[in-house]
């Protein structure tokens, strides 16, 4: 979690910094989350986004960069399949303020 604004995080250095092997941080995890360390990062980085969104707009370009994203249009999909709208739309509902920045 401490590390889901870094984009390149990936399980080669996770288990470099735990001194396990990739595939036992894998088992591990997974036995005790019920989910994949891909899907939780992914999970984590989209609440990151929903949770920024509940207080202001910013634009999508950016706030992808935020929470870890190097693809904003990747962002884009996977926020709409987690929370069934758009990045504005899910804004808009939380009542952000939504200013047009060009």
């Amino acid at each position: 979690e401490m590390n889901y604004q870094n984009p390149y995080f990936s399980m080669d250095i996770l288990a470099d910094m735990t001194f396990v092997s990739h595939s036992y941080i894998c088992k591990l995890f997974k036995e005790q989350t019920g989910v994949s360390v891909k899907r939780y990062m992914l999970d984590f980085r989209l609440e990151k986004a929903a949770e920024i969104l509940e207080k202001k707009y910013m634009p999508i370009r950016k706030l992808a960069e935020e929470v870890g994203f190097n693809d904003q249009f990747h962002f884009m999909k996977e926020f709409k399949k987690k929370y069934g709208v758009t990045v504005k739309e899910y804004a808009e509902s939380k009542n952000a303020v939504i200013e047009k920045i060009e």
